[in-house]
């Protein structure tokens, strides 16, 4: 019987839900980004959600520090709580 980590089957998972996303990791850029974040509060399943989740991770981690700033205020932005 092979024997398999919890770590080979989260990365087993995003490796399948990646399969199932809309848009492609080449798309790249802080709208895809936010887009992608966007895709990830709506209806995607577990599995597809936790591939965009590390997907978006990826894009974001490599872009520039001005580049992060722009995507961490746009999404604060499309996120914020309605202040009324």
């Amino acid at each position: 019987m092979t024997r398999v980590s919890v770590s080979q089957m989260l990365n087993a998972l995003v490796d399948l839900g990646r399969t199932y996303l809309d848009r492609s990791p080449a798309d790249g850029g802080i709208d895809a980004l936010v887009a992608q974040c966007h895709d990830l509060v709506s209806a995607h399943g577990e599995v597809s959600g936790i591939a965009l989740a590390s997907q978006i991770l990826d894009g974001y981690l490599s872009l520039d520090d001005d580049a992060r700033l722009n995507v961490l205020l746009r999404l604060d932005t499309a996120f914020a709580p309605d202040t009324e």
